[in-house]
């Protein structure tokens, strides 16, 4: 199945629209019609939030869903603090601490983006038709 994917002029449209605040681009993406946008998240910090269908569930965050893998930013997170994880290794020494779990990390995953590149680079690695269909 051949891919599509917008031209290198219209991703320079869809950037430049991400960077200002409360725009909207609206995607065709394999069968999913995702919406983008620039959104403050805390006072100093802004990220381009995704919504599929104009919803954001939680069930894609917690199960094995496609839509996870497919659209969401993966973020690793330590299992334990670090300042648990020194003092394990300490106590243990590091191939037990390690053993016990206390070095363990997981895969969690974030509905925002902080980076265009990264959210184009993804978008196209984990899906096969990418369609551009409005931006305002």
């Amino acid at each position: 199945m051949a891919t599509t994917q917008p031209t290198k002029e219209q991703w320079g449209k869809i950037e430049k629209a991400l960077t200002r605040l409360y725009s909207s681009v609206i995607m065709q993406i394999d069968g999913f019609k995702v919406n983008m946008g620039l959104r403050q998240l805390s006072t100093y910090k802004n990220g381009v939030v995704v919504l599929l269908n104009n919803e954001l569930k939680g069930e894609w965050f917690t199960d094995e869903s496609p839509e996870r893998t497919k659209f969401y930013r993966p973020v690793v997170h330590n299992m334990w603090t670090r300042k648990t994880q020194i003092a394990a290794v300490k106590r243990y020494g590091k191939r037990e601490a390690k053993k016990q779990g206390y070095l363990d990390q997981r895969t969690g995953y974030s509905f925002f983006w902080g980076s265009f590149p990264r959210l184009k680079a993804h978008l196209i690695k984990n899906n096969e038709n990418i369609e551009l269909v409005k931006i305002s």
